[in-house]
């Protein structure tokens, strides 16, 4: 019996102890390793198999994704639930990949997902977001599809950094300055300006490093970082809120560390242009859970931090694009133009 346990629950247990000391170290070429073992003992809980898929779709290779992915499905109770927000992963991932004839397959499998609504935690909450809107991107392609179609092969790439507002953009083309360009996205999940204003404190900072190593130079890119920061229920205003700083000076850090580090990262990089996206005008009502207790300071703050952003960005010499602008109403929420949902 004694060998038995050791065999079978003190090895995994250790891995596990070791996964999570690897990613707290921030040593993620390691953690991916161990996490990719730890998957194999099926000695993991959904908390910690979650978090390891949200690092995977942020760093791995194509191949390396699809694999933990589906390994995860087969170690996962076969419920709608767990299985319902895996696929969230995989609508990711093939979206990403422009393989959108899989996405409406596992889209469709699993879409009685959208009604477990009531039985999410904040974790799974994602999940539930990320299939919802990934829907609503596979819609609108159909619809719109001069804007994906490719007539000939003069593309210059544009490389989209950021978290899900980067895959709105994915595989659109785009004329700029008389130069067709095709956008795709470099998906960090959950990526704010306040993890890369703090680059020791998360794998978000790391990921647009190992993202920059990867394209080639006189390359165009695009970061869209930011809306997480400026909702009601997180970020600066969640601060500004419950530790009762000065919300002029949590915006000056957050969007100056957040421009400082990319400067850093890229001033000595052959670029051909840099551009900094704005953050859209909120699409959702301000209550429950999304209620800032001060509607009129809280919408202040967004227009505060883009005003930032475009300061900042010019100042840089980089471009900046006013998704602000262009989805701002007379209130100060969305205009209801654009938005493809509440957030994007």
């Amino acid at each position: 019996i004694v060998e038995l346990y050791s065999k079978d629950t003190i090895q995994p247990f250790l891995l596990y102890r070791v996964t999570h000391s690897l990613i707290s170290n921030l040593e993620i070429d390691s953690f991916i390793k161990a996490f990719d073992k730890l998957v194999e003992t099926k000695f993991i809980n959904i908390f910690t198999l979650l978090v390891g898929l949200m690092i995977v779709m942020s760093f791995s290779e194509k191949e390396v994704i699809l694999k933990l992915i589906k390994r995860s499905r087969e170690i996962s109770p076969d419920t709608l639930y767990v299985q319902g927000t895996l696929t969230s992963f995989e609508l990711i991932y093939y979206w990403i990949g422009n393989d959108i004839k899989n996405a409406v397959t596992i889209y469709n499998k699993y879409r009685n997902y959208l009604l477990q609504q009531s039985n999410f935690t904040e974790l799974s909450k994602a999940g539930f977001i990320f299939y919802s809107y990934i829907g609503f991107l596979i819609a609108y392609r159909e619809k719109n599809i001069i804007y994906y179609e490719k007539k000939d092969s003069n593309y210059k790439n544009l490389y989209i950094f950021g978290e899900s507002h980067s895959l709105a953009q994915n595989n659109i083309i785009y004329l700029l300055d008389n130069n067709l360009f095709l956008c795709k996205s470099l998906f960090i999940m959950g990526c704010k300006m306040h993890h890369i204003a703090k680059p020791d404190s998360s794998y978000m900072s790391l990921s647009i490093k190992n993202y920059l190593n990867t394209i080639e130079d006189n390359s165009n890119i695009m970061f869209t970082i930011g809306e997480i920061d400026t909702r009601p229920d997180e970020g600066i205003w969640q601060v500004h809120l419950k530790k009762e700083k000065n919300l002029d000076e949590i915006i000056n850090n957050t969007v100056g560390g957040y421009i400082d580090f990319l400067y850093e990262n890229l001033k000595d990089k052959n670029l051909s242009s840099v551009t900094i996206q704005g953050i859209p005008a909120p699409n959702y009502e301000l209550k429950d859970d999304k209620d800032p207790k001060d509607d009129i300071g809280f919408l202040s703050m967004i227009k505060k931090v883009n005003e930032k952003l475009k300061e900042l960005t010019l100042e840089k010499g980089w471009n900046f694009l006013d998704v602000y602008g262009a989805t701002v109403g007379e209130d100060l929420k969305s205009n209801k133009k654009w938005h493809i949902d509440s957030h994007h």
